[in-house]
Order: C-alpha cells, then sequence, then structure tokens
C-alpha cells in the first residue's frame, strides 16, 4: 500500500507538471517547487526498491547457513522428483531459491533457464562458450528477481553475487560494475513494467498456459494487486478450469475463493505445497 500510493503521488504529479508547464511566472514557480518534491518521491521510490531487493539477497545469505532447512528440502524434492522434462515453472517471487535447487540437480541453467539468453563471460575477460547441457525446466519470473539486473544494453543481466551463491565463477557479459538497478516489479496496485525482457517473459507465460495440458497453482493467493496476474489467468486458464485442468493448492480459504471465482470449476485443494506433495493426491 506504501508503493501504491507513491505511484499515485508521482503519477499525479507528472500530470500535474504537464499542465503547469508553459504557464505564468506564477505557475513557473510552482513547477519548480512540485518539481522538486517529485524527485525527492522518486529518490524514495527508489530507495524502497534497492531495500526490496536488499531484503531478499539478506534472506538468500540466511538460507545458505541452512541448507538442509526443512523448506528448502520440500523445494529440492520438488524439482528433483516432481517436474518433467519441458516442464515451465511461473513463479511471481522474488528469491532463486528454486533455480538454485535445479541447478544442483543439473536441470537447469542460468545461460538459457531464464526465457532468455545469458552470454557467460570470464571474470578475467572473454566470451566463454555456453555449456553443452540446456535447461531441461524453465524458470519464468514475471515480477522479475533479485538476482537480476538492468544490462548495459537496457534487458537483463544476472549478478555476480547470484552466480556465486550457484557455486559459477563466470560472469555475465552484459553486466555492469557497481550497484545497477535491480529488476523487480514492486508490490504495488499501479505496477509498471518498464523493462521489455520482462514483458516477453509475459507473453512466453501467456503461451505456456496456453498449450499447457494441465496446471498446477501452487501457493499463489492470487492478491488484488496482481490485476495483471488475475488477467494472464483469465485468458489462458478459463476453459482449462471448466474441464478439470487446473488445481489450485493453498491453504489460505480467502486464496481458494479467489481462484474459484476467477477460475470456474478449478480444482482446489486446502494444503500446504509441504503436505501437498507427500500425499497420495500429488500429481503423476
Amino acid at each position: 500500500y506504501i508503493l501504491t500510493a507513491v505511484d499515485l503521488y508521482l503519477a499525479l504529479k507528472e500530470s500535474l507538471l504537464d499542465a503547469l508547464v508553459g504557464g505564468s511566472s506564477l505557475a513557473s514557480a510552482t513547477w519548480n517547487r512540485k518539481k522538486t518534491m517529485l524527485d525527492t518521491i522518486t529518490r524514495y521510490r527508489f530507495l524502497l526498491s534497492t531495500a526490496l531487493g536488499d531484503y531478499f539477497r539478506f534472506r538468500h545469505w540466511q538460507a545458505s547457513k541452512a541448507e538442509r532447512s526443512p523448506k528448502m528440502e520440500t523445494i529440492r524434492d520438488f524439482c528433483r522428483n516432481r517436474l518433467l522434462p519441458t516442464d515451465v515453472v511461473i513463479t511471481f517471487n522474488y528469491d532463486w531459491c528454486l533455480e538454485r535447487a535445479l541447478y544442483e540437480e543439473n536441470r537447469w541453467q542460468p545461460w538459457d533457464g531464464f526465457g532468455f539468453s545469458i552470454t557467460p563471460e570470464s571474470p578475467f575477460g572473454g566470451v566463454q562458450p555456453q555449456p553443452e547441457k540446456s535447461s531441461e525446466i524453465t524458470v519464468l519470473h514475471l515480477h522479475g528477481s533479485a538476482g537480476w539486473r538492468v544490462a548495459t544494453n537496457g534487458s537483463i543481466s544476472l549478478s555476480s553475487e547470484f552466480l556465486s551463491q550457484l557455486g559459477i565463477s563466470l560472469h555475465d557479459s552484459q553486466s555492469t560494475s557497481g550497484a545497477n538497478e535491480v529488476v523487480l516489479t514492486e508490490p504495488s496496485f499501479l505496477k509498471g513494467f518498464q523493462n521489455n525482457t520482462i514483458l516477453q517473459l509475459w507473453h512466453k507465460a501467456a503461451a505456456r498456459l496456453q498449450s499447457a495440458d494441465k496446471v498446477y497453482i501452487m501457493g499463489y493467493s492470487l492478491p488484488e494487486a496482481d490485476s495483471a496476474a488475475t488477467t494472464l489467468f483469465l485468458s489462458t486458464c478459463r476453459e482449462k478450469a471448466a474441464a478439470g485442468r487446473v488445481v489450485v493448492v493453498n491453504k489460505n480459504q480467502k486464496a481458494l475463493m479467489r481462484f474459484e471465482r476467477v477460475l470456474p470449476g478449478c480444482q482446489t485443494v486446502t494444503a500446504s505445497i509441504e503436505s501437498w506433495l507427500g500425499s497420495a493426491e500429488q500429481h503423476n
């Protein structure tokens, strides 16, 4: 809600500044005053976004100290035993726990596993050939990732911190040195998708949902702020849901009710992901 309030304020201020341009000297003075305030709010917005990325990097550092935590073991089991080759995982999370587990199982590579291509480079310079083994599983982060940065060409690059936590010494050839911008779509009712690569990932997600034989939605609560996600499901999964080919697993009853309203006919399971994966009702 804080981010939404800031985004709304910025949008209204931009409109006000446009209206003041070319006016009287009084309007010009007002413009200068509002422009200063707008710059300050924009800076605060950037700090909120940066803090969000820093929080998830800290959580990953914590997770690396607890390799055998129950939650991480559940993720490893999911990646090892539940996913089939060519499956696609669509996620709205910012963390890279899933990718780490898939990489450990030799089922995923960062160079082609995110839905866009990355060129590896030696830390000493020089482009390196990509590994011969390509990713069995694709992970589409529709809201970005704490391990992504804005590349030198404006697309997405992988941070050295992310690659090193995977145990990879190579760098992304498009990465920039210093504190460059994290690619995250923050939780706001006024979401903006400024990065073209993110938009391409949404197109790929829609295509895969449309062509999928069955869709499993696990743990996602379909919050009101995610109107783009609601539209994505409405446009790709309603017929599948009516045919019983969409399964929604969530321990939150309100989340299940939201999905029943958006996707009538979907199968709902009231359970945590851990308990569902360990039960006889899990998918084959």
